[in-house]
């Protein structure tokens, strides 16, 4: 969620939406570009917000929320994990919003350190051995709490998804086509790292959970190229709950360009020879604007008209039906 103030001196709040779809493919929405009256506090925003979740029946999917430095939205963030936590069901906070943050840089650094510390978690070549190994390197003989800071933050989410997993819900396992990635740390040359990451944990049981096995298993001795969410999604039914936390979390933004692109996409939407547009017009220009576009990519197809000429069609019907009125 982001604020944006538009040549009209009229401030919008933009949503946008990140989840990975059930072919597992990153999706990405602009689901509200509304426009805020009033004096931005931290109160209005929160309410504000928590309104269009609730129209989106969001409010009770979200996993993270990531806000600008606005001093106002230290309060919203609070607010809003309040009224998650005060009208939904015990199921609606994940981890009692420990993904919600606003990007100021101390509280920022925190937050995302834990996000990017649980992705590192779950990419299958590093689990939690890539994060003792620096962990060591940083803290020293003190290390060892900070690993246990992020295992036991895994095992709330852990504990939080088996609990809210239907028993008889199990995924089907996907195809085994990957794009691949390049990764710069296994095929770094560092032959302390590769003996850290595969050196035997010493741990073996015949009654482990999904968690247990994951982190007993040494990690995979891969080199090259790799697609994690492909990875992940032929393990849905080796780790049908972990799967899930994977789907969720690997959807976290660690950037603002999401909102810096609908910014742009704002400031041609409202220039100076549109400045008269109703702000539910600018909404819907832009949302449409990202929908299309997000519509050709999924379908990797072109296409005649271009994204502004859609726009320029919209607006010269729209001033067609105002003059006819």
């Amino acid at each position: 969620m982001d604020m944006w103030t538009s040549n009209q001196n009229k401030s919008y709040m933009c949503v946008i939406v990140h989840w990975i779809d059930d072919n597992w493919y990153i999706q990405k929405r602009i689901v509200n570009f509304v426009h805020v009256q009033g004096h931005h506090t931290g109160t209005k925003l929160s309410e504000t917000f928590t309104e269009l979740m609730v129209k989106w029946y969001i409010d009770k999917r979200m996993f993270a929320l990531a806000l600008d430095n606005a001093s106002a939205n230290e309060v919203a963030v609070k607010d809003i994990i309040s009224d998650l936590r005060d009208n939904a069901s015990s199921t609606a906070l994940i981890c009692d919003g420990l993904f919600f943050h606003v990007r100021k840089f101390e509280r920022y650094w925190k937050k995302s350190s834990t996000t990017l510390a649980v992705a590192c978690f779950l990419d299958p070549r590093y689990k939690k051995r890539l994060i003792e190994f620096y962990m060591r390197k940083f803290h020293g003989i003190s290390s060892q709490v900070h690993v246990d800071e992020l295992v036991d933050v895994m095992k709330k989410l852990y504990q939080f998804y088996a609990a809210t997993a239907p028993s008889s819900s199990r995924p089907k396992s996907g195809s085994n086509d990957a794009k691949d990635t390049y990764d710069m740390l296994v095929d770094s040359g560092d032959d302390e790292l590769e003996n850290f990451l595969y050196e035997s944990s010493g741990h073996g049981a015949d009654d482990m959970n999904e968690l247990d096995k994951y982190m007993a298993d040494p990690p995979l001795r891969l080199s090259g190229q790799f697609d994690i969410l492909a990875w992940w999604k032929n393990q849905t039914d080796e780790y049908p709950i972990l799967s899930k936390i994977a789907r969720d979390l690997l959807a976290v933004q660690v950037s603002t360009m999401a909102s810096e692109s609908a910014f742009s996409a704002g400031g041609c939407v409202v220039d100076p020879f549109r400045s008269r547009l109703d702000p539910e017009m600018v909404e819907a220009l832009i949302c449409m604007k990202d929908w299309v576009a997000a519509e050709r990519r999924d379908k990797k197809i072109g296409s005649i008209v271009g994204d502004l000429e859609v726009i320029e069609a919209l607006v010269s019907k729209l001033n067609i039906e105002t003059i006819s009125n």
